[in-house]
């Protein structure tokens, strides 16, 4: 016996909303925090003595158990994650949720301020506007009248370049920049910010003579916009000398000496004797 139009059409909605739903269900996802802070997220397929195994969207990835600090189990279907004690995540947990290093996420509760590099502008480098040449008005011949300028909205002026630390944003998380940015990022575990180079990695700098020439350093300037220069990537100087007790790393190991567990020093800088 046929089933009739509609009831064929009602039961095939039901299996697509079935279906659908199905799909945007959440995945349980296992976690796996390494010792350099870093977390991945995906299904463990085997913890065995030796080694982590994890399946990811990218691929299973091996991992020895030595280097492994946690493994963290989802929970299963309908039993809710535990809480940090005082009934929020922690910053690891947090971190994990969203799939990133606990180096990479501003601290719970902060709040975004001014860039201290470019003063919450957004703008690194500013350039006067040539339609007003900087007057910020046009004056209308035919009209005879004076009208704001349009180009530049008033202001005279127009964004040359972006800042870099906080990618034209005008606001950071000073967790997220370090000492030498003028933040409080936190280093590694086991590890400190190097004293001598205010974990810079460099102990001397000196002027790029790419861009020595250009009255705005690290930039080339072509008529209405500035380029960045490609050897000094908008610094203006570049590394002379690497930073001897930290070997060019900016990071001082919990033994006190350098590490380049975290960060790899620069190629082709020789270290100040």
């Amino acid at each position: 016996m046929l089933e009739p139009p509609r009831l064929i059409r009602a039961r095939d909605c039901a299996m697509a909303l079935l279906a659908f739903a199905l799909a945007c269900a959440p995945v349980r996802a296992d976690t796996v925090v390494l010792n350099n802070g870093k977390s991945i997220e995906g299904e463990v397929v085997a913890d065995k003595d030796d080694v982590v195994v994890i399946k990811t969207d990218a691929g299973t990835l091996t991992f020895k158990k030595d280097s492994v600090k946690e493994i963290k189990k989802a929970p299963p279907p309908g039993e809710k994650q535990k809480a940090a004690p005082d009934g929020r995540m922690t910053r690891e947990e947090r971190a994990a949720a969203v799939g990133l290093g606990a180096d990479k996420l501003h601290e719970a509760g902060e709040k975004q301020v001014d860039c201290p590099v470019c003063k919450g502008t957004g703008v690194a480098i500013w350039l006067p506007c040539n339609r007003c040449r900087g007057a910020g008005q046009v004056k209308l011949e035919l009209a005879n009248r004076v009208e704001k300028c349009e180009r530049c909205e008033g202001k005279g002026k127009i964004a040359g370049a972006y800042c870099l630390t906080c990618d034209k944003r005008g606001k950071v998380y000073l967790s997220q920049l370090t000492p030498s940015q003028g933040g409080t990022k936190k280093p590694p575990p086991d590890h400190s910010w190097c004293t001598q180079c205010n974990g810079t990695g460099v102990d001397a700098w000196e002027d790029c003579l790419q861009c020595l020439r250009s009255q705005w350093r690290g930039y080339t300037y072509h008529g209405e916009y500035l380029d960045r220069c490609n050897r000094c990537m908008g610094a203006g100087k570049i590394a002379k000398h690497l930073c001897a007790a930290c070997r060019g790393t900016g990071l001082i190991s919990a033994k006190g000496d350098a590490s380049s567990q975290f960060v790899q020093p620069l190629t082709g800088v020789p270290t100040k004797k």
